[in-house]
């Protein structure tokens, strides 16, 4: 028997806040990718002229694309399934977290729009060389442990009896734990050498990238196991290697930190061989998440248990689960091998990141506040800003595969009409704005129901997570 419970308000007010600040930073980081795309479009690229508000453009999207807004909704989740749990929070602590995560996030924004100082384009986080960006970073990145951190006392306590979901987001968790440890020891290796020398940023944030990865698609087969569950009912899946996989996670991670002390990281390139492994480790846990729940669809389908697919794909879980797992194997099979220096590479994890795991956790977002009872739109106008999603990332992903196979450069400000690679990138350009479009309906459709929510400060009834996922 289904039984809800009743969450009170203070949890709900601080779900409620985190969610509001992830949507919002994705928000920022949709509007921060149109100043990026079009300047890169032959087409339109001649009305942004200035190569600097590319470059901090960039930094500014990848920022808030890639990470903060990322973040953020996983501190969300954690609090979304932790209620489900039924256990109590340190509701304080996560209110003081959430405000230092604003204020963090507010103070990135600054410094980009700011325009001030150096940008240095470094994988897994961009830098924008002023006081006023790390410390924005400094304080959203602290507050975020602090956050993740109240999710741990009582889900390693009762970590055998957790729902699947909650157990992979324990493990999420622990992944982002890692990262922080990442970049502390990339600190205190790099510190030293840094006061003769400078600062090797892609040194630096070469493991907490790394570890973030892990963190990113941990959560993403949260969110898989989650809508297939909301699309497709109670459908056989196996909870025994499902927890393997995710548990496998964070152990495929630890060398992220580890690195540092076994090889000379002043010099990125000597952290080649554990990269290799950190990325090949990766798909392993993924692909068994994507097996399970094939299967589990497949034995479904086999004993006639599953819905029919025009249902399953007309809800906005269905659309989302599909989309998603789609976009992440097309991303997947885009990896750039030789060409690490072309628009291969972020059609690569553009297909992986902002196709797989945005889209997921889009549909999980809907999930979410159906489960918690708040107003979201109809289910038509959430499945349609879903595919639109969708269909913008893979014309998008394949303009940017189609112009790296031209030679086209990655990071660079490179509008100039005639180029060899014009028309992939207008290509590109159709698929952004689509995309953009998409991402827009979605921030607009999730903020509308939290600001409707504010107006009625009542209790909510929702299932426990065991019984219902």
């Amino acid at each position: 028997m289904n039984i809800p419970w009743r969450t009170e308000i203070k949890s709900q007010a601080v779900l409620h806040g985190w969610l509001f600040v992830a949507i919002g930073c994705a928000g920022v980081a949709g509007m921060l990718s149109v100043l990026v795309a079009a300047a890169r479009i032959s087409a339109v690229g001649w009305l942004l002229p200035n190569a600097d508000m590319f470059y901090v453009a960039m930094v500014g999207h990848v920022s808030f694309g890639l990470i903060i807004w990322l973040l953020a909704f996983v501190v969300a989740i954690t609090v979304y399934f932790g209620l489900r749990e039924c256990w109590g929070y340190n509701v304080r602590w996560l209110q003081a977290a959430l405000a230092g995560a604003m204020l963090g996030a507010g103070i990135v924004l600054g410094s980009v729009l700011s325009g001030q100082g150096e940008t240095f384009l470094t994988d897994y986080v961009p830098v924008l060389e002023t006081p006023m960006y790390f410390v924005g970073y400094a304080i959203f990145a602290v507050s975020i442990v602090v956050a993740l951190a109240c999710y741990l006392p009582t889900a390693l306590r009762r970590r055998t009896d957790l729902s699947l979901p909650a157990f992979g987001m324990l493990m999420a968790v622990v992944g982002a734990l890692i990262a922080a440890a990442a970049l502390v020891a990339a600190l205190v290796t790099l510190a030293p050498r840094a006061v003769a020398d400078e600062w090797r940023y892609q040194s630096l944030f070469w493991g907490a990238g790394h570890a973030l990865q892990y963190v990113y698609v941990t959560t993403m087969a949260v969110a898989w196991y989650t809508l297939a569950r909301g699309a497709m009912g109670n459908v056989p899946i196996s909870p025994s290697l499902s927890r393997a996989a995710f548990g496998l996670a964070p152990l495929l991670a630890l060398p992220a930190p580890l690195a540092y002390f076994a090889f000379d990281a002043t010099y990125w390139g000597n952290l080649r061989l554990p990269g290799i492994f950190l990325d090949a480790g990766l798909s392993l846990p993924t692909v068994v998440h994507m097996l399970v729940i094939a299967w589990a669809i497949g034995q479904a389908w086999r004993k006639r248990a599953l819905p029919r697919w025009r249902e399953i794909l007309g809800k906005p879980e269905g659309a989302a689960l599909f989309v998603s797992m789609g976009l992440f194997l097309v991303g997947a099979a885009l990896e750039p091998r030789a060409s690490l220096d072309t628009t291969r590479v972020p059609a690569h994890y553009h297909g992986m990141v902002v196709g797989g795991v945005t889209t997921a956790l889009m549909g999980l977002s809907y999930h979410l506040l159906r489960q918690m009872n708040w107003q979201i739109v109809r289910e038509q106008f959430a499945r349609a800003q879903l595919y639109l999603f969708g269909v913008g990332v893979l014309i998008s992903i394949t303009g940017l595969a189609w112009a790296g196979s031209l030679g086209a450069p990655r990071k660079t400000f490179d509008a100039g009409t005639g180029s060899a690679y014009a028309g992939s990138m207008n290509f590109m350009g159709i698929g952004a704005a689509l995309a953009a479009l998409g991402g827009a309906l979605f921030v607009y459709n999730i903020l509308h129901a939290l600001l409707r929510r504010r107006q009625a400060q009542t209790e909510v009834a929702i299932a426990p997570a065991a019984l219902a996922e």
